[in-house]
């Protein structure tokens, strides 16, 4: 019967049911008497016209032997066939295949595979059949399907880079924008984690060679593959800094200006020249919905007001947009069904079972690329211009898990024969000593000082908890006892009294300490990173009329009003605004970034809230991390900062902790010609404040609360020569 589907398309077609030995026949019978580039797409054109589930039952045969190394179908074969479709084509064969799972069994199994991957015991030729069949998943609207196969990809890629790597080149020229975005990822995500790593000491050949691929392909005059799409080029760019930075690629002198804005090698995408289309409107249909066209497309737009439809250079962008989801093939007619299904069962969705419409695809591809194209030509709001698209995707480094650790927490509660009431305004202060310095840490001997930490505990048995802030500031030694005098004359050191690191929240993981949009403001045009440095216990006071304001007075002025009313403007009516003044704080140099990654991007990026070293330590002790984790190492391998966590972020007991080596921390206080304190302090708390929702009223409480006789506070310094906390 397969032969006579092969020659004869008269020929009866199989019924629903059919045997999955008749589908095994068949492809050997492909195998044996035809090649794959014309009888096997002459069966499958055919198959196309029984209905989906034939195209489906047949693909997944495909699927299922494509990762058999020397098949004659392997995953190339099937790779080759599905890249010279057409995106629209592929997306409603492949794509919404992919995104039926009980139509697609194989690559079910292959993605529940994948969250287990294990590189180990690998071969190379498993591995090259696995990176190419993962690549075709990348076309998928499943969110939670792509960023897993792009985490599968990094993995294989840590273990086989020339294998990811290869098959990375070969991607950027397929016609679905998902695909070659996405390959580049996971080579920058294995980029980041093997760069410094000893376990492949092959690889800065590698990625040298990578490196000047893409060069070549997207930056160099006559790039093939050039693209403004963001996400892509900050890839490509991320693979090629890294690559100089540690001088494994070699570039002409006039690199610099190609791989820089504006991009003078790369093409607009864009045909239309912003007049509104309304054949283009009628095709796409109401494909760009309110929330993605009002907030999405608005961030494109300086100084528009929200909802400002009528905006003259929204009007234009979005029309632009429109086009070329227009040109890469998007009808409403064709993806209807698709789409209103998968709008029907959003509603109700879990977040890892979140998929896009296919007009949320297309306009997701059009937007990045509008992105990069209006970043290059300086168009963007002026304080985006420097930055990471909020709509950033996935973190290809996918940072690891620091191992467990139990720390010397020290008693957190005191007697507990004390009643709870007495003991929150009793005064009890834990000895934070053990904590602050310690001697080991999994493993890593040597002496191990605290610069930031968190801890919480409750007591569910006495009715009480307890948090501290444990925070550690480099400071001007004389300028230490000032500090201390006022941490404790402040009646409630808050949140802002004592100042906290700066949050990244768009930077990936890996990229910490190898570009520059790690703390960039902190960066400066000659590659050196300057301290963060801020004033503790900083305040504005009003200037007394009579006395002369120093320099640092701050003047508000009254702002002109354009109405008048009997020949005054209702500012004038108002109060005068007092001059005030900077009050005399202490400057400090806080040692930490906390890194803020927000968990909305991928549920495959399940690990951020921690904090890592500032980056003047990370370049003045030459510090770098590698294999996915977020501890760094000195330059001949060895620990330098450990970070490690543990317990429930919202309740129960929990504590975080940032550790530098005393060694590292000593050279660099030496340089800098200052000294480590710590600001440790925190609340004693009732654990059982609530009763059906209500917070429970008690005059008594809210009495100890407003006298601040709930906070407990400690103050310490390192001693740099002996090595102890004092």
């Amino acid at each position: 019967p397969a032969l006579q589907v092969q020659r004869n398309e008269s020929a009866a077609l199989p019924q629903k049911g059919t045997s999955v030995l008749w589908r095994k026949g068949t492809l050997q019978l492909w195998a044996d008497t035809a090649s794959f580039t014309e009888g096997t797409q002459a069966v499958i054109n055919y198959y196309l016209k029984a209905g989906s589930w034939v195209w489906e039952q047949m693909v997944d045969a495909l699927a299922a032997v494509s990762t058999k190394p020397k098949h004659p179908f392997d995953a190339y074969r099937l790779y080759d066939f599905l890249a010279r479709y057409p995106m629209p084509d592929r997306d409603i064969q492949w794509s919404e295949y992919l995104r039926r799972r009980y139509a697609s069994p194989t690559i079910h199994r292959l993605m529940t595979w994948a969250e287990k991957l294990n590189v180990a015991n690998m071969t190379k030729h498993s591995a090259t059949g696995l990176v190419v069949l993962l690549s075709l998943v990348l076309t998928t609207v499943v969110r939670g399907d792509r960023d897993l196969a792009t985490k599968a990809l990094v993995l294989i890629g840590e273990r086989f880079p020339e294998v990811l790597f290869t098959h990375v080149v070969t991607s950027l020229g397929f016609n679905d924008p998902y695909v070659p975005e996405r390959m580049l990822a996971a080579a920058y995500g294995t980029t980041m984690s093997l760069v410094d790593s000893e376990a492949d000491p092959t690889f800065r050949p590698l990625l040298g060679d990578l490196a000047h691929t893409l060069y070549r392909e997207m930056f160099a005059p006559g790039a093939r593959n050039a693209t403004h799409h963001t996400l892509t080029r900050d890839y490509a760019l991320g693979i090629i800094e890294i690559g100089q930075s540690v001088g494994c690629v070699a570039l002409p002198k006039t690199a610099t200006r190609n791989f820089s804005a504006p991009f003078p090698n790369t093409r607009s995408a864009f045909v239309s020249d912003g007049t509104p289309d309304p054949t283009v409107k009628e095709a796409i249909g109401h494909s760009i919905q309110m929330d993605f066209g009002n907030y999405t497309i608005g961030r494109l737009i300086p100084n528009r007001a929200n909802y400002g439809y009528e905006n003259s250079d929204y009007v234009h962008v979005r029309t632009k947009i429109e086009r070329r989801m227009f040109d890469l093939g998007y009808r409403k007619e064709r993806f209807k069904a698709a789409d209103s299904e998968i709008s029907n069962a959003a509603w109700n969705a879990r977040e890892q079972e979140k998929v896009d419409r296919y007009g949320k695809k297309y306009s997701w591809i059009a937007y990045y690329e509008m992105w990069g194209e209006r970043a290059a030509e300086k168009k963007l709001p002026d304080w985006r211009l420097k930055e990471r698209t909020s709509d950033c995707g996935v973190d290809p480094s996918f940072p690891r898990r620091p191992p467990h650790w139990t720390p010397p927490i020290p008693d957190l509660f005191g007697a507990p024969s004390i009643a709870a009431e007495a003991w929150v305004e009793g005064g009890f202060t834990p000895n934070w000593h053990p904590l602050l310095m310690v001697p080991e840490i999994n493993g890593y001997e040597g002496k191990w000082v605290l610069l930031e930490g968190h801890v919480r505990g409750a007591d569910e048995n006495h009715d009480r908890e307890i948090f501290a802030f444990l925070r550690g500031l480099f400071v001007a030694r004389k300028e230490m006892h000032r500090l201390k005098a006022m941490f404790f004359a402040e009646e409630y050191p808050g949140n802002d009294k004592i100042p906290k690191g700066d949050t990244e929240h768009y930077l990936y993981a890996g990229e910490v300490g190898r570009r520059q949009n790690y703390a960039r403001r902190l960066y400066r045009r000659n590659g050196k990173y300057i301290r963060q440095i801020d004033k503790a216990f900083d305040q504005y006071v009003p200037v007394n009329p009579k006395e002369k304001a120093p320099p640092e007075t701050v003047t508000k002025r009254r702002m002109p009003s354009n109405e008048e009313e009997t020949g005054n403007s209702l500012l004038e009516l108002l109060p005068p605004i007092p001059k005030m003044r900077c009050g005399p704080g202490v400057r400090v140099e806080i040692p930490y970034i906390h890194f803020g990654w927000e968990s909305y991007h991928s549920l495959h990026n399940d690990f951020s809230g921690f904090d890592l070293p500032a980056p003047s330590l990370i370049q003045r002790l030459q510090l770098a991390s590698k294999n996915r984790e977020i501890d760094f190492y000195d330059s001949e391998g060895r620990p330098g900062t450990l970070y490690r966590e543990a317990g429930d972020g919202w309740k129960g007991d929990r504590h975080s902790l940032l550790y530098v080596r005393s060694d590292l921390l000593r050279r660099y206080l030496t340089d800098t010609r200052q000294v480590l304190v710590w600001c440790n302090w925190g609340e004693r708390d009732w654990l059982k404040k609530m009763k059906n929702h209500e917070v429970l009223h008690n005059p008594a409480r809210q009495r100890i609360c407003q006298a601040r006789d709930h906070i407990h506070r400690s103050f310490f310094r390192w001693s740099a020569n002996s090595c102890e906390v004092l």
